[in-house]
């Protein structure tokens, strides 16, 4: 079970998912990368609703910067 829990909730899935959205410009993909080195906010990311995603992850993004 905590194996399937961490693949769902790995870098590669946060990827997949990223990859999926639209209008992810260079520096937010990049920025995100650096993000998903923490699973709290991979587990987050992954949970949120789809149209929220975009501005959670500007915001987490900003807030790094």
């Amino acid at each position: 079970m905590l194996s399937q829990r961490s693949d769902q909730f790995s870098i590669s899935s946060c990827i997949k998912v990223l990859n999926e959205m639209e209008g992810v410009e260079e520096d937010l993909y990049l920025a995100a990368l650096d993000l998903f080195q923490d699973p709290d906010r991979r587990e987050t990311f992954i949970s949120i609703r789809s149209d929220i995603r975009m501005p959670w992850l500007k915001g987490k993004c900003s807030s790094m910067s």
